[in-house]
């Protein structure tokens, strides 16, 4: 992991974000009984889906602040030795975490991921690709686009095959006053025009 914590959204603004809308649209498509959310940041998923989903974050003080608030689905744990036995969750969720990783970490996060998930469990993650945007953010590490995951699992990871995909766009000026997001989101995924983000579900064989 970073040595630099990662910064994240509060609470109140998650849901107004499109990787957060995507995610919990999986969620109501699959109808998930058991989910980790590896990086779980400031819980809101954690509060929304008290009786399904279950946090994890390396950030030990986030967590405690968390159990003060009243979460009890949440625990200190890192993306890489995951507490969970084989074949637990039926769906997995990394949002805005695999940025923050070296490459060999990656590789050991996939691995816990494919451990946990049971045959047929989804794995949902958000990823961003190389632009300026990206690396000024202090706390990133690298990107990692949509097609590098796509080559891991296809290349790397045979257990795993990609289900969905789709990029996001980091935005068109006027669009979001005008609320014309989902045409800005159209754009990004066939003209490739202002992509920052991607999105992508992979599924256990």
């Amino acid at each position: 992991m970073s040595g630099i914590i990662r910064p994240c959204t509060p609470k109140n603004d998650q849901a107004r974000i499109d990787t957060t809308r995507y995610i919990e649209s999986f969620i109501k498509k699959f109808s998930p009984k058991s989910v980790l959310d590896i990086g779980c940041g400031d819980g809101y998923l954690e509060e929304k889906y008290a009786d399904v989903i279950c946090g994890i974050d390396i950030d030990a003080a986030k967590i405690e602040k968390l159990k003060s608030q009243g979460l009890k689905n949440i625990s200190v744990s890192s993306a890489t030795d995951l507490k969970f036995d084989n074949d637990h969750f039926d769906m997995v969720i990394a949002k805005d975490l695999i940025e923050h990783l070296e490459l060999n970490d990656v590789f050991k996060m996939f691995a816990e991921v494919f451990r946990v998930l049971k045959p047929g469990g989804r794995f949902v993650l958000t990823t961003w690709r190389d632009c300026q945007q990206f690396w000024d953010k202090i706390d990133h590490v690298r990107p990692y686009s949509n097609k590098w995951v796509a080559n891991l699992c296809k290349r790397g990871m045979p257990g795993f095959e990609v289900e969905y995909q789709k990029e996001l766009s980091a935005g068109i000026p006027l669009f979001g006053v005008l609320r014309l997001e989902w045409l800005a989101h159209i754009l990004a995924d066939k003209l490739k025009f202002r992509v920052d983000h991607g999105i992508v579900v992979i599924r256990k064989k």
